[in-house]
């Protein structure tokens, strides 16, 4: 199953799959944070709450912010948070524009189903930015963050020098009060 909104890769990614899964895969060509305007067959395919595992590398930027009001209101990620004395509180205004990167946390996790496990590639700064503290609050609320990977800055070369890292993540409707979190850094590109 996939998603993307760039036709040629909707169509390379669904040819490939086609090979390997036997003529058993689903890619749509569909905004992905939109699952209001899919079109069908995805919008009976793509369910919420429906997927064991999510993988994904999605855009980031802020350079390229979501601004659209219809599409940030169906999103926690995309409200503003207020840090009351170390604890995020989600509030009712809707924040004029929002990085892709955070909004997809949001949309991999509605995706899963209880128990069901996400990767994500994520810029570095998300893992240490105070400001974005609220992102952890809203994790730690849906399941538990299972390890993260760091990556090293030349990984996606010659693309981007962006700093990422892999997040794992596990959706549970039980959340642990404790539990361990693995750290990795990787050593070596290979590339």
């Amino acid at each position: 199953f996939g998603v993307d909104k760039d036709l040629f890769l909707a169509k390379i990614c669904k040819l490939y799959l086609e090979i390997l899964s036997e003529g058993k895969s689903y890619v749509f060509c569909e905004n992905s944070l939109d699952p209001d305007s899919y079109r069908n067959p995805a919008n009976s395919i793509i369910k919420d709450g429906s997927f064991d595992f999510v993988l994904t590398n999605p855009p980031f930027g802020a350079k390229i912010p979501i601004t659209d009001e219809r599409i940030l209101k169906n999103y926690h990620l995309a409200h503003i948070w207020k840090n009351n004395r170390g604890d995020w509180e989600l509030q009712d205004d809707i924040m004029s524009k929002q990085p892709p990167q955070i909004l997809f946390i949001e949309r991999c996790v509605q995706l899963l189903r209880d128990k069901g496990k996400m990767g994500i590639i994520l810029p570095e700064g998300i893992f240490g930015n105070p400001s974005d503290r609220y992102i952890w609050k809203y994790l730690t609320s849906n399941g538990k963050i299972l390890g993260v990977i760091s990556l090293d800055q030349n990984c996606f070369q010659p693309y981007t020098c962006n700093k990422t890292s892999i997040l794992f993540f596990e959706k549970l409707n039980a959340i642990p009060k404790e539990y361990f979190i693995d750290f990795a850094i990787v050593g070596n590109v290979g590339h």
